[in-house]
């Protein structure tokens, strides 16, 4: 479910201008498990518990276009990725946070605000976020046999957001298997993950 960060875009976007009014919110403290609330995840058919991932730091380091920047990211995921035995209801949120100094964080800032607009259509969540969905084949969800994916990234002041959501929802009984109908049914389920998956991410913003 989760697609690559890439790592020459992030990495020189530490310490850029957060967004007005943050100073006066408390630091985030690394607690993903805690931000999404219970009506959220029920809403993505997310029923598991929260696994706490392992918090990676990058030190600071020089760059070559000036000044040094480094990293801290966490993450936490609900549910088992997809699997071809069954279907899945899983959930992964991944923040990064950078810091830093120097020429390179306005050069990082653009190039990572065009790689958020190249993942789907733009969202309003944080400074700039994109969400993007998808169907795939799902052999036991059936009778259509299909599953759906979604993506938001997202900038919010010095953070960067993944939050990725592969789920199954109920496909509709008796539906029929031809082109034009597989399509309605495509566009519908992916329409079911497009709610949850965009109030996940504005309660994400708001804690950073």
């Amino acid at each position: 479910m989760r697609r690559p960060i890439v790592v020459s875009c992030v990495l020189v976007l530490a310490g850029a201008s957060a967004v007005p009014g943050a100073l006066a919110k408390k630091p985030f403290n690394g607690n993903i498990c805690g931000i999404p609330f219970g009506g959220e995840l029920a809403a993505a058919h997310i029923s598991d518990p929260c696994v706490k991932g392992k918090t990676r730091n990058h030190p600071a380091k020089r760059s070559p276009v000036g000044g040094s920047v480094g990293s801290t990211i966490y993450s936490a995921h609900w549910g088992q990725a997809h699997s071809s035995a069954s279907p899945s209801h899983y959930l992964l949120i991944e923040i990064t946070k950078y810091y830093g100094s120097g020429n390179a964080l306005s050069l990082g800032r653009k190039l990572l605000f065009g790689e958020v607009l190249q993942n789907g259509y733009p969202i309003a969540v944080g400074n700039r976020a994109s969400l993007a969905t998808d169907t795939y084949s799902c052999a036991m969800n059936p009778p259509t046999g299909d599953c759906t994916k979604g993506e938001v990234l997202a900038i919010v002041g010095n953070y960067f957001v993944l939050v990725g959501l592969d789920d199954a929802p109920p496909t509709i009984a008796g539906a029929e298997e031809g082109p034009a109908e597989d399509e309605a049914q495509d566009n519908e389920q992916e329409e079911t993950i497009k709610g949850p998956l965009t109030a996940i991410a504005k309660s994400i913003a708001a804690k950073l």
